[in-house]
């Protein structure tokens, strides 16, 4: 049986597929992420943890990327790439097309203009196979945080979108925006909803209403 690969489109520095590494011995990842030192931070942390695997748990039996050969990267469960996805489609050395059994998209959309939305998602409905599962977090409307933008007029770009002081983006979606853009890249919404926490700063003991979107979609 060939093992499993999930992608996750803007990585970071491995805080989801990390943890999903370690649980599933038989998974393969791939990441990408815009920021270098993100991924140089993510290779860090996981070559520290393989070094203190049995060879048998470094590597599956069966490598899913030995297809790749236009790619430098050695044959372990998880290979990390720079990569833009606003701006061009995934290259195949990264993800071939219809390639990938899972997909991960968190806090990532929220962080790219509105008129890029469409084009990210179906790029990343291609490198997904036909009935391949992904699964979807972001901030939803209202969120603390948009509450917060609404009082300066500094930070608002157009109705929902904003600019934070450091010069990166903050859209708030709702849950018909969100199943808009996958329906129309090809998604079938298996569920689609507001996920409402209440979370308290422990040094300043603020409590914070935050609402994000929880969501999972299946290929067509």
């Amino acid at each position: 049986m060939n093992p499993k690969v999930l992608i996750e489109f803007g990585c970071g520095v491995g805080n989801s597929l990390i943890p999903l590494l370690q649980i599933s011995k038989d998974l393969h990842c791939i990441g990408f992420d815009c920021s270098s030192r993100a991924i140089s931070l993510f290779e860090e942390r996981w070559n520290k943890i393989l070094a203190n695997l049995e060879n048998d748990e470094k590597n599956s039996k069966i490598c899913p990327f030995n297809c790749l050969k236009d790619s430098d990267k050695p044959c372990t469960r998880f290979r990390g790439f720079v990569f833009d996805i606003v701006h061009s489609d995934i290259p195949t050395y990264i993800c071939p097309e219809s390639f990938a059994d899972f997909g991960l998209l968190i806090f990532v959309l929220s962080a790219i203009h509105p008129k890029h939305h469409q084009d990210v998602i179906t790029r990343c409905s291609k490198s997904l196979k036909s009935g391949a599962t992904l699964l979807f977090r972001d901030y939803g409307r209202y969120d603390m945080a948009q509450l917060r933008f609404a009082k300066s007029s500094k930070s608002k770009i157009t109705d929902n979108f904003y600019v934070r002081y450091d010069g990166t983006f903050a859209y708030y979606f709702t849950i018909e925006e969100i199943e808009k853009l996958f329906v129309n890249a090809g998604f079938k919404v298996i569920s689609n909803h507001y996920c409402l926490r209440e979370v308290v700063n422990r040094k300043t003991q603020v409590t914070m209403q935050r609402v994000w979107i929880q969501a999972k979609f299946t290929k067509i």
